[in-house]
């Protein structure tokens, strides 16, 4: 149909990426025009091809209605405007994408490129839900809730080490989507990380490809809770031993046993509770960690106790300094130790401290242990030197004094005592 001023345009279709776009419209003096119809089957997967994004396992089949206008007389179509509102059902293959888009192409206030504004969208997975709604290549405001945050893992850059847990975030997305920056809220829960499972992992974070900053983050695992903020660095998304990092932290309530066996220690012989507050300098790889430290409630080599508090501080490469305060009923014990590489001096003072009340000698000699009577007063310093992998060690010197006093045996009474250490040319030796 045509007018003097207007022009009909009936049934236009265009077969492009495996879909059809049909409509009819008008032209009005030969230049602007406004066109309406539907959208019907076009392949997500080509969608992102062209939109340059990395390919995904996820496709689904777009239809719905759209309307365009525009004016001809402009060579970039500086005035188009391209509003849809588009469903997105399961394609034939691939795992089911179901979801709404509504999206609207306008061109930019300098009219040098288009602009791709998201109403309230949203795309659904078996196991997970995304909304969102923004502007492409300047910001997406995102919501996603996952109950298998695996799923995600072609779109999401996750660490390898994760292999389960459920997820949500709150926040939004930055610049190109194939290299975004983010910023928001996120949460991790029944986490399976490596060999270990996380209760939960939870706070709010901003993160590039170059770095990442965490700020109110709590992590939960085996009933260990602690709060860490702090930063490492990024090399394409990924950590590496030379990553950055510098954090603060604050835990309570960590199993001693389990945190050893994570660290690679378990045949250290300590158990209870610990709790620190402190700071993380340095690499991955070689972490500088500063901290107070309390433990509760455990043993040292079967020796129970009710707490020991401490300060741990990183001196230089290679260098910590400990101090701390053992308690045991009314048994009192403050050591103090500098590990210098492989090489750590110690110094041990105590109160009086009944002999029978020494758990490694009812061990080692239960016999002696139950006739034993008196008490013993130390005074000892000492040096030990740990073989390269830090599992074995050996005693290099011994110095100081132990005081007994009441000292018996069965019915032999032999009062008081004094042993001292000393190291001579190499050779320990205890008179």
């Amino acid at each position: 149909n045509a007018a003097p001023d207007r022009v009909r345009v009936e049934a236009i279709r265009l077969n492009a990426l495996g879909g059809t776009l049909q409509g009819s419209g008008e032209v009005r003096d030969f230049a602007k025009f406004s066109l309406t119809g539907q959208i019907e089957g076009f392949d997500t997967r080509a969608l992102t091809d062209l939109a340059e994004v990395q390919p995904l396992p996820w496709n689904g089949r777009l239809a719905g209605p759209f309307h365009a206008t525009g004016n001809l007389s402009e060579r970039d179509y500086h005035s188009l405007l391209f509003d849809t509102q588009l469903t997105v059902a399961p394609a034939d293959a691939g795992p089911a994408l179901r979801g709404e888009i509504a999206a609207q192409l306008a061109p930019r206030s300098d009219n040098a490129s288009m602009r791709v504004t998201l109403g309230q969208s949203w795309l659904e997975l078996p196991a997970s839900r995304t909304d969102f709604s923004g502007v492409f290549g300047e910001r997406l405001d995102v919501k996603v809730r996952s109950r298998d945050v695996n799923e995600l893992r072609p779109a999401i850059r996750l660490p390898d080490a994760l292999l389960a847990g459920a997820g949500s975030f709150d926040g939004s997305l930055t610049g190109s989507l194939g290299d975004p920056g983010i910023t928001g809220h996120g949460a991790l829960n029944n986490l399976g990380w490596d060999q270990e499972h996380i209760d939960s992992l939870e706070g709010n974070f901003t993160a590039s490809d170059t770095g990442l900053v965490i700020d109110s983050t709590t992590v939960v695992w085996n009933g260990l809770r602690a709060d860490v903020k702090g930063s490492v660095g990024l090399r394409d998304w990924k950590i590496e031993d030379a990553s950055p990092i510098k954090a603060d932290f604050d835990a309570e309530n960590g199993n001693i046993p389990k945190l050893l066996a994570l660290a690679g220690r378990a045949d250290v012989p300590v158990t209870g509770t610990v709790g620190a507050k402190g700071q993380v300098e340095g690499t991955i790889g070689d972490p500088h960690v500063s901290a107070d430290f309390t433990l509760a409630s455990g043993q040292v080599e079967g020796e129970p106790f009710d707490s020991i508090a401490g300060q741990a501080r990183y001196v230089s490469a290679g260098v910590y300094q400990l101090t701390a305060a053992a308690r045991a009923g009314g048994k009192r014990l403050n050591a103090n130790a500098r590990l210098d590489h492989s090489r750590l001096t110690f110094g041990i003072l105590s109160n009086e401290i009944p002999l029978n009340q020494i758990a490694v000698l009812k061990s080692r000699a239960p016999d002696i242990a139950q006739d034993i009577h008196g008490t013993a007063r130390l005074n000892v310093n000492g040096a030990l030197n740990f073989s390269t992998d830090g599992k074995e060690a050996a005693l290099a010197e011994v110095g100081g004094e132990i005081n007994v006093t009441g000292l018996a045996l069965g019915t032999r009474n032999f009062g008081a005592a004094r042993i001292t250490g000393s190291t001579k040319n190499g050779v320990v030796s205890a008179q």
